[in-house]
């Protein structure tokens, strides 16, 4: 028996010996991004701990992309470290923190694993019904490879991922009240009601 065993079994304890090839190389390049804000911690405002909170209490797998862009003052770092302190949650393992688009977040370990769960349960994503009525305007939906491209009847158009989109049909929310389409240069995508 090794020597790390025997005294591990003196202390009534066990241990096993891990690599990081059991580990998903998204797992493992995540875990190595957050690392400063576990070895050097970062102090969070209480406002903006509150208003990742809110945003995640109220739309529940919110992208980092979409959270970031509904509040511009906010910074990142406050996303990483309520990450690593476990008051926001994420699949470590679904891809690079860096691909914010992708990065979905919640509030609870629970809630995450619910979303996985029915996200299995699914057998193939629903089509996109087209045209769709959304806050009184006609748009065409158009299912791109990983996107859906939304276009109104007038003004700009803008796209989502597929998975978001889908996302939101599950959940039972309509595209109306968690999306809104500002027109301005360029048409940019918020969650409804937060002001950044």
């Amino acid at each position: 028996m090794p020597p790390g065993e025997v005294a591990a079994q003196a202390l009534g304890l066990t241990y096993r010996v891990r690599t990081s090839s059991e580990y998903h190389p998204h797992y493992i390049q995540n875990l190595k991004f957050l690392q400063d804000f576990w070895t050097h911690p970062f102090t969070l405002s209480k406002q903006a701990e509150s208003q990742v909170r809110e945003a995640v209490t109220v739309y529940p797998g919110v992208s980092v992309a979409a959270l970031m862009e509904a509040h511009p003052s906010l910074s990142v770092d406050v996303v990483w470290a309520m990450l690593t302190t476990q008051a926001l949650f994420t699949d470590f393992a679904a891809t690079s923190l860096m691909n914010w688009e992708r990065v979905f977040l919640y509030l609870s370990a629970q809630a995450l694993e619910e979303a996985h769960h029915s996200q299995e349960k699914a057998t193939s994503p629903p089509l996109v019904a087209s045209p769709l009525l959304i806050d009184g305007r006609l748009w065409e939906a158009e299912m791109q490879e990983s996107q859906v491209l939304l276009r109104p009847e007038v003004g700009a158009p803008f796209s989502l991922p597929v998975e978001q989109f889908h996302r939101l049909v599950a959940l039972g929310l309509e595209l109306p009240r968690f999306w809104r389409v500002r027109e301005e240069k360029s048409a940019i995508l918020q969650i409804g009601g937060f002001n950044g």
